[in-house]
Order: structure tokens, then C-alpha cells, then sequence
């Protein structure tokens, strides 16, 4: 039995001869509702209001590459292709704002290939050798270390002490 795709408006079969790959509906359950939410099926929709109505996708099911931009699923949640974004809906005359699924993927694959040149950036942490750590000169006195903060604060403790016995 020749394989077609479940995508409304959308034509292909898998025939001998055809290039087109199908993929089936995925079986997670918040990625499979990703799927079904994508695909807009108004019987889907009208099955939330009506379940006789209902399409609830079977085990044969498919969804043709024609729907993914990179022409495959994706795995990665951030990826355009996760769920299925091309397809031949009739516009609406209420949605002015044009969605470009490719240049949804174009600014993925940047945003990707940023975060791989800066983790190759990354210095990588340095070890010093033994004389690198002796060519520092050891501190003078314990009291060149120490911290002149506690000396402030008491010194305003004083202060703080003689304005309010002047009151």
C-alpha cells in the first residue's frame, strides 16, 4: 500500500520511484502534540468539540520531508525542522505578518554556528610550571595583607557614637 502524506493540501505518495522521504508521527507525547498542532487539521480541531469527528492520527500516518525546511526532523527542541513548518495552507485574510520557515532555519544554523566558534574560543585553562609559581616574590609581612576595611568601620562606629551623643 503506497504511503501519502497526512498534511492538509498536500498530495505526495510514496510511489516506487519517489525521492520524497515520510516520517511517521512522533510517539512522545508533547512532540507528537507539537506534530498534530502543526499540521492543523480542522477534522483534529473539530474532534476537540466533537470526538466522533475526530482525526486521531493511526500507526500508518505520515508526514512527507516536503513539510521540514532541512527536508528531515530535527531532535533538537531549538531546531525549526522539530516539528513540521512548511505547507499549503490557504491564507488568512486576518494574518498580516508573513512567517519565512527558511529564514526561521538561516537564523538557527547562525545562532548555532555562534555558539560552536565561541566554545572553541574559550582559552583553555593554563597550568603553570614550577618556575612560573617560584618568580613571584612571596609577600613582605602578614600585615601588608591584611584588610584596612575593619579599621574603617570602627572608625565610623566612633563618629557614629559622637553624633549621636551631641543630639
Amino acid at each position: 500500500m503506497p504511503t501519502s502524506c497526512c498534511a492538509l493540501n498536500c498530495t505526495n505518495r510514496k510511489d516506487k520511484g519517489s525521492r520524497k522521504k515520510f516520517f511517521r508521527i512522533p510517539a512522545e507525547p508533547g512532540r507528537r502534540a507539537a506534530w498534530l498542532r502543526a499540521l492543523k487539521r480542522s477534522d483534529f480541531e473539530q474532534g476537540k468539540k466533537n470526538p466522533t469527528a475526530a482525526w486521531t492520527p493511526r500507526g500508518h500516518e505520515r508526514v512527507c520531508s516536503d513539510h521540514f525546511i532541512s527536508g528531515n526532523p530535527s531532535k533538537d527542541p531549538a531546531d525549526p525542522d522539530y516539528v513540521p513548518s512548511l505547507f499549503n495552507l490557504p491564507t488568512s485574510a486576518s494574518c498580516n505578518r508573513s512567517r519565512n520557515p527558511v529564514a526561521k532555519k538561516d537564523r538557527y544554523m547562525r545562532a548555532a554556528k555562534r555558539l560552536r566558534v565561541s566554545s572553541e574560543n574559550e582559552a583553555p585553562p593554563t597550568s603553570l610550571n614550577d618556575e612560573e609559581m617560584i618568580a613571584d616574590p612571596p609577600p613582605e609581612s602578614v600585615e601588608t595583607l591584611r584588610d584596612p576595611l575593619p579599621e574603617s568601620v570602627e572608625t565610623l562606629r566612633e563618629q557614629l557614637t559622637k553624633v549621636q551623643e551631641e543630639k
